[in-house]
């Protein structure tokens, strides 16, 4: 069936007493939202008939949003990645955002195998520069790393292999 919008997102203020807002309308089906600060949200929207995935930056106070991505899910080769989230002070996981730059971190699928990678995105020109990348012959990805510091720890997959086994053998052992 042929819809202009298909589905729409409504935020409302605590105490929940006003009316609810919208805050998107979308023509795909709702996917999901990854929350940032009072000003940036990420909605997601899929269409899985042919595989289309936009993503949206909004801003949950103005209303304004603009589309980051749009794009074939299946399409690894040109996959902008996931964003960074952290916790924040209730536990929930929120993008995270640092001097206007949040973080993307794929697989970096490529015809000579997988290259994961990071890339910092600017909110206003979203502009992406690669942070880092991983480089043949070996295979590592970003496991962890610190805006503060700009470190990044690094492990081949086959030392994640290797840390995966011994903390099993320790869960194993604690039972």
């Amino acid at each position: 069936m042929k819809a202009d919008i298909r589905d729409k997102i409504f935020t409302q203020d605590y105490p929940f007493t006003s009316n609810a807002k919208e805050l998107i309308a979308l023509p795909l089906r709702y996917s999901r939202i990854v929350w940032g600060n009072d000003n940036v949200a990420w909605v997601y929207e899929r269409w899985v008939s042919d595989r289309k995935e936009r993503v949206y930056q909004v801003n949950p106070t103005t209303g304004q949003k603009k589309t980051l991505f749009d794009r074939d899910y299946d399409d690894g080769y040109n996959n902008p990645g996931s964003v960074i989230t952290e916790a924040n002070q209730f536990g929930l996981n929120t993008i995270l955002i640092k001097e206007n730059n949040v973080f993307l971190s794929g697989a970096g699928s490529s015809p000579s195998g997988d290259m994961p990678f990071m890339d910092k995105m600017d909110l206003t020109s979203l502009k992406k520069t690669r942070q880092w990348q991983c480089v043949a012959p070996y295979y590592e990805y970003s496991l962890l790393f610190s805006i503060q510091k700009g470190n990044f720890l690094l492990l081949p997959a086959n030392r994640i292999l290797k840390i995966l086994i011994t903390i099993r053998a320790l869960l194993a052992h604690l039972k």
